[in-house]
């Protein structure tokens, strides 16, 4: 099992309807932007917007960004504005970024 997937993201794409409602891309972007920021006030903990800073590089590079957007808007933006498309490439993406992530750190 991969250890370097962040706990809350698995549990909302596992429950996206408990969570968000719905599977919709920018309820998903604005709820980790204000769970990480909870994190980060609260409990001074940088993890999780360390991570999705990260994922938002890779993305970035996947699909050759040009704009300055954040990882919500570019996967909408590669579904053709389709938020449950967008939700489902996001399940894919961050996947791969963490499986990319392990490889990495069990490597070095």
């Amino acid at each position: 099992m991969t250890t370097n997937k962040t706990s809350i993201i698995e549990e909302i794409i596992a429950h996206p309807n408990l969570y968000l409602g719905e599977k919709s891309i920018t309820k998903l972007y604005y709820y980790i932007f204000g769970y990480t920021s909870a994190c980060i006030e609260m409990v001074h903990d940088t993890t999780l917007a360390n991570k999705t800073s990260d994922f938002r590089q890779y993305v970035v590079q996947k699909y050759s960004v040009k704009k300055t957007l954040q990882w919500g808007d570019i996967l909408l933006e590669a579904s053709g504005r389709n938020e449950t498309t967008a939700f489902e490439r996001f399940k894919n993406d961050w996947n791969e970024f963490c499986d990319l992530t392990d490889e990495r750190n069990a490597t070095q």
